[in-house]
């Protein structure tokens, strides 16, 4: 009976022994954090930022010198092609109307009174003139725009205007206009380089214009914008965070994965980097866990998973 009882209590020593010896281990095992490798589509842009203009301006101005009857239309209204902008006494002779069409002079009457009219719909920009104002033949006196064309006015840097095409997709957005963000498209890049004074100097650049579609109240002339602007898109491109990457030059760095059990070591080379991450171009796969904090792993190199974490998008 006492050799049965001794057996027993052998045999529960023993499996107390290595189930203690086991959790030790295992304690003793590196706890990491992981990512699972995965493709997504990945952006190259150029981020900048200038100022809301409206895509067209119509400056108005008599075909003849005169002297300002009476102005109908203030600074904000909203006008129609063809409604009447102010009427003027036009001194009309052969060089005050030098150049000017028939079409022009349509609306002369007796006295040599006559209405200037819109020459398109839109919203007035500026009035600049009032009653009794003389004018000359040429100059203008009312702006016209159409407000539902707006557009960005951003300089580029010379290192940068080579990766700018017409037609590219951009995300405007402001402080003026919140949480509220546009899109729009490069509608145009400027032939002739010009010198810009920045916060750390003068530097050159390209103006570049940005369409705006569907532009809204909140969005008005002279306001800043900072426009991103897509120059290459990737699919099922690599990212990884920065913190599972210890760089070992511009352009390499090295990872750890985990794989049964153990941290393995890998060169990769990297690519774009982008507010969620590095771009890997090689030397990882779909589906590698790779170890956050590489710098944590030891010489062994026996880990175990405490969390797999999610690639932020």
């Amino acid at each position: 009976m006492k050799k049965i009882i001794i057996e027993i209590a052998a045999t529960f020593g023993v499996v107390t022994f290595l189930l203690f010896s086991g959790v030790m281990i295992k304690n003793n095992v590196l706890a990491v954090n992981v990512y699972r490798v995965t493709g997504t589509q990945l952006e190259d842009t150029v981020i900048c930022s200038g100022k809301i203009e409206y895509t067209e301006t119509n400056d108005v101005s008599p075909a003849a010198n005169g002297i300002v009857q009476e102005v109908f239309v203030e600074k904000g209204d909203t006008v129609e092609k063809g409604d009447r902008l102010f009427s003027m006494i036009a001194n009309i002779s052969a060089e005050n109307v030098k150049g000017a069409d028939t079409a022009s002079l349509v609306n002369v009457v007796n006295n040599n009174s006559m209405n200037v009219e819109a020459p398109v719909s839109g919203t007035v920009l500026s009035v600049d003139i009032k009653s009794e104002d003389p004018i000359a033949s040429g100059t203008t006196v009312i702006t016209i725009v159409n407000s539902d064309n707006l557009c960005v006015n951003v300089p580029i840097n010379e290192n940068k205007i080579s990766k700018i095409k017409t037609g590219q997709p951009v995300k405007i957005t402001g402080t003026a206009f919140g949480n509220h963000s546009y899109s729009g498209k490069v509608s145009s890049i400027d032939s002739i380089a010009k010198q810009v004074v920045t916060t750390t100097g003068k530097e050159t650049a390209v103006d570049v214009t940005v369409s705006i579609e569907n532009p809204n109240q909140l969005i008005k002339q002279g306001y800043t914008a900072k426009c991103t602007i897509t120059t290459n898109t990737k699919n099922n491109g690599i990212i990884i965070p920065y913190e599972t990457v210890e760089m070992d030059s511009e352009n390499s760095g090295t990872v750890y994965t985990f794989n049964n059990g153990k941290a393995q070591k890998k060169s990769v080379k990297i690519g774009n980097e982008y507010e969620n991450g590095v771009e890997i171009i090689s030397g990882l796969n779909k589906n590698d866990l790779v170890i956050e904090a590489p710098e944590k792993i030891n010489d062994t190199g026996s880990v175990r998973v405490n969390k797999l974490l999610e690639i932020k998008k």
